[in-house]
């Protein structure tokens, strides 16, 4: 194609310098265009982050590599593009990667998988690199007398592009809700519970930044058959001066200055485009996903106008005094971030806008204050480039943001929240059992009240006042069963101790201090209590001085009980979270072959350790959305009656049966879950003072797998 340079050349002169003024302007918006097309893509990765960690179903450490995928092939497209750009016609090239764009971005997120994801992200950066590279060039190469304001509206479309990503994507964000924490924010790799995120629609965005660079491929494609020229100049016409040793060196010292200032610009850029939505979403400020999309959209809003405002103003100002004044809003606006960002919402808001404002003139300025000095080939352009995507593939390096790893602080709103509370430590102990329970859901039963706790506040008539000892610590929730009340006549030392036992622990207690400390006094004054007399407390004998013996005896002072048909029974005996115990010699149903066809029988096929697993972990019931689902494919006792009246059915009918239907706002309905709790209260009440030792215990939806299609769901279990 190069060696037809002659034909373009002659082709573009046969033209009249005003239809080659509009082919100009025609190609400089097209280019324009092309760079809007990369910063939407761009910027919709990056908003769209949290709605493909649900589509892939991964976390976002693992998703957020898809932008360094994408700058490894923005890097080998840069390589190659200043070579194909010197090569072959430039239009070509372009419509080339337009059409690799308009398809890569498409599939993005409906590739079904991760790993095909990043193959078409990775072709997708090879489409950029190159285009950036040959874009740059071709600019400069049309406006040689000054390139600056046409480079600053090349750039501004980028800013125009990243800008209109959040408004596109917004709508078509799934609703996960992130205003609070899952108790099981350490293993879900989402960080979001099921019942509380939608199905996400996150392709329509990225069709429609497709079906923009279709429309930018036709526009290419119209000026293309106008006119073929190609912009690199003819031998004829070059005149070939030979370069000073000096000026070659002075060259190449720019150009490393320029790329790896490119560098640190385009990594700072990058982090903050990309990464500002996962950000405000998981700071400690929580905000929801379109919160956070309308924060990115504010940033990216005033990177555009700012490069805007930049190319009017570079009519007067200079490349370098652009650079200065960006410097200086940039150093400020980051030292505000990193101090305030994380914890206040107007200086995240405030800094966002001002970031964009910083950053957006740099670019378009450095290589304007660059070519006024060197002249800048396809090439050259190309080393540029390729130390951007170094810069653009720091995101996911320099940026962490996760639910795992070690807890690094924390506080309560008990009185003692700021200093000295138990509270955070009890609840981390409390995952790590349910995690070796393998739970995966928080259980109904320890979870925390769905109330906020009102400290100083005296008691209502609503909640009756008791002992400590005397709490029911049982506050029911999905994928629990009961802890035994502390109430009860129970015993709960575990493995007492007998007189001799406690005579001889207290004897080796103080033999192990004064080995440490021959003067502790604590030690001596130990000692010499040998013999004393003690008392049987809640929690062992201790010795009868001790406000032990007073604070937890057995009975308060000068009371005597007599039991009578009510055993003791001692704490170790009993668990903590128990499981339980069905279906075990049940054979699972096999549907014959005339069945395997039906998707609705193939649905509620199940295993006994399937249906086991559903049953830990849906005791939430209703408020859980895997309760929803496997009750909705099943005949249960609310529909069952409905079953057996029926003579006829129709698909409306059958659709009935099995739609599921939120019924929260029926007033009986409403009525019946605010009170379960204390009717079942009140039952395990009532037996227990008549002398039985039961416990009522929350339970999922019982499905037995030789009847997989009917499913059971009781309040509660009696044990």
């Amino acid at each position: 194609m190069e060696s037809g340079g002659g034909n373009h050349g002659n082709a573009a002169r046969m033209l009249s310098p005003r239809v080659q003024l509009w082919l100009k302007l025609g190609r400089t918006c097209n280019l324009s265009l092309g760079c809007l097309g990369m910063g939407l893509i761009l910027a919709l990765t990056g908003v769209a982050l949290l709605d493909l960690v649900e589509i892939y179903g991964s976390d976002i450490s693992s998703v957020s590599h898809l932008i360094t995928t994408r700058c490894v092939g923005g890097l080998l497209g840069s390589l190659l593009g200043g070579k194909l750009y010197d090569t072959y016609n430039v239009q070509t090239m372009s419509i080339l990667t337009m059409v690799i764009a308009c398809v890569t971005v498409l599939m993005i997120p409906l590739s079904g998988s991760l790993p095909l994801a990043h193959v078409m992200v990775f072709f997708g950066g090879i489409s950029f690199g190159a285009f950036d590279t040959g874009a740059n060039v071709w600019i400069i190469k049309l406006w040689p007398q000054n390139s600056s304001p046409a480079l600053q509206v090349f750039h501004l479309a980028f800013g125009v592009g990243c800008l209109v990503a959040p408004l596109i994507a917004e709508p078509f964000l799934s609703a996960g809700h992130n205003n609070t924490t899952s108790l099981f924010n350490l293993t879900d790799p989402n960080g979001y519970p099921a019942s509380e995120v939608d199905e996400s629609r996150i392709y329509y965005a990225f069709g429609i930044a497709s079906a923009f660079h279709l429309v930018l491929l036709v526009a290419m494609v119209a000026l293309y058959l106008v006119d073929n020229a190609d912009v690199k100049q003819e031998n004829a016409t070059v005149v070939c001066r030979k370069e000073s040793s000096g000026d070659v060196r002075f060259g190449r010292i720019l150009l490393a200055l320029l790329s790896a200032y490119v560098c640190v610009y385009v990594a700072l850029e990058c982090t903050t485009s990309q990464m500002l939505t996962a950000f405000a979403v998981k700071s400690e400020l929580h905000l929801t996903k379109s919160a956070a999309a309308r924060v990115a959209a504010v940033y990216f809003f005033c990177f555009a106008a700012s490069r805007l405002a930049a190319a009017l103003v570079t009519l007067k100002m200079s490349p370098f005094q652009m650079l200065l004044l960006s410097h200086v809003i940039l150093v400020v606006t980051a030292a505000v971030f990193l101090v305030w960002g994380s914890v206040n919402g107007a200086v995240l808001w405030a800094c966002s806008a001002l970031m964009g404002i910083g950053q957006a003139p740099v670019y378009a300025a450095v290589v304007a204050w660059t070519v006024a000095y060197v002249n800048i080939s396809n090439k050259m352009m190309s080393i540029v480039i390729v130390t951007a995507g170094i810069g653009a593939l720091s995101p996911p390096l320099l940026v962490a943001i996760g639910q795992q790893g070690r807890v690094v602080g924390g506080n309560c709103e008990c009185p003692a929240g700021q200093v000295a509370c138990n509270h955070l430590l009890s609840m981390l102990r409390m995952v790590t059992l349910l995690q070796s329970k393998g739970f995966s859901e928080a259980p109904e039963d320890i979870a925390c009240t769905d109330l906020p706790k009102q400290w100083r506040v005296p008691r209502g008539k609503v909640i009756k006042g008791s002992s400590v000892q005397g709490i029911d610590w049982r506050s029911v929730r999905e994928g629990g069963l009961s802890v035994p009340k502390l109430a009860r006549p129970t015993e709960r030392r575990v493995n007492p101790r007998t007189k001799e036992e406690q005579a001889a622990a207290q004897k080796k207690l103080c033999r192990s201090i004064l080995a440490r400390n021959a003067n502790n006094a604590f030690a001596r004054g130990l000692s010499l209590t040998a013999g004393q007399p003690y008392k049987e407390t809640k929690y062992g004998l201790a010795p009868a001085s001790s406000p032990l013996a007073y604070q937890q005896a057995l009975l308060p002072h000068g009371f005597s009980a007599q039991l009578s048909g009510i055993t003791p029974v001692p704490l170790a005996s009993t668990q903590l979270v128990p499981t339980l115990d069905l279906f075990k010699d049940v054979e699972p149903w096999i549907p014959a072959v005339h069945q395997t066809t039906s998707g609705i029988l193939e649905k509620v096929r199940t295993t006994r350790e399937s249906s086991l697993t559903v049953e830990r972990d849906t005791r939430q019931q209703s408020r859980s959305a895997t309760w929803q689902k496997e009750r909705a494919p099943r005949l249960t006792a609310s529909n069952f009656g409905v079953v057996l009246a029926r003579q006829q059915w129709s698909s409306k009918g059958l659709q009935a049966i099995t739609a599921s239907r939120d019924l929260s706002r029926v007033a009986p309905i409403r009525y019946g879950i605010s009170n379960e709790p204390i009717a079942a209260k009140r039952y395990e009440e009532v037996l227990q003072n008549m002398g039985h030792d039961v416990t009522v215990a929350h339970c999922g939806p019982l499905v037995n797998p030789a009847f997989p299609w009917l499913g059971a769901s009781p309040d509660r279990l009696v044990r």
